[in-house]
């Protein structure tokens, strides 16, 4: 089966939602703006404001704290996830049925729901977290 999927990357979100994208940068700029609204949600910055003594700090301490809570965001190679799929052991219509919501509409899946976050979790991720803090000083 020749594999052409409209996105190269799938992201998977802590909730297990599922989100295409055409290229990392993309992915990077849709985990940002994630992680920025979830520091601006006044709920979440009210459960951790004792955290911190210095208010600008907060939103390093928000996202630290939701990253250990919540789960990190992961970025795939599509073409590698189909594959997994292909050789994992469930019948041929439920095969055929996820990889052509992967290919085509992959924001109607979530990995939970359909039970495969553990073919995800035995798939390297691409790494794309960005280095945080100072490596000279750890901060």
């Amino acid at each position: 089966m020749s594999i052409m999927p409209n996105f190269e990357y799938l992201l998977v979100m802590p909730s297990g939602n599922i989100r295409g994208f055409h290229d990392e940068e993309t992915a990077k700029a849709y985990i940002n703006n994630y992680y920025y609204f979830r520091t601006r949600n006044n709920d979440v910055v009210g459960a951790y404001e004792d955290l911190t003594e210095d208010f600008d700090d907060i939103a390093n301490v928000i996202c630290y704290k939701i990253g250990v809570e919540e789960g990190e965001c992961r970025l795939y190679n599509t073409r590698e996830i189909i594959e997994k799929i292909q050789d994992e052991v469930i019948f041929q219509d439920e095969k055929e049925e996820l990889i052509s919501k992967l290919l085509f509409n992959p924001s109607e899946i979530n990995t939970f729901d359909y039970a495969i976050d553990n073919i995800f979790t035995n798939t390297d991720s691409i790494d794309i977290m960005e280095p945080y803090g100072d490596p000279i000083t750890g901060q």
